[in-house]
């Protein structure tokens, strides 16, 4: 499974310990190299869909990102079309 298989952490990347367990698992990586990973993608692209600054929980981003492309099924299409999260 790729890092990116799960949908939500694309709108929200800041995985719960949890779910970074099961992700570093599920990917064969260390919990270092996922946190790394996350930390990477959000500096990389995250960051830049939000030029006022990123937004402080979930429910902002959801908003943003719907305000921005009109669903989350579209800002999942497009966030994922523009950067490679394999």
């Amino acid at each position: 499974m790729s890092v990116c298989g799960r949908c939500e952490h694309i709108l929200w990347p800041y995985p719960t310990e949890k779910d970074k367990k099961e992700l570093a698992r599920e990917a064969g990586l260390t919990a270092t190299q996922l946190s790394n990973w996350f930390i990477n993608q959000r500096k990389r692209h995250w960051h830049k869909l939000f030029p006022g600054g990123p937004p402080d929980t979930q429910v902002q981003a959801r908003e943003g990102l719907k305000a921005k492309y009109g669903s989350t099924a579209a800002a999942i299409k497009a966030i994922c079309a523009k950067v490679d999260l394999q």
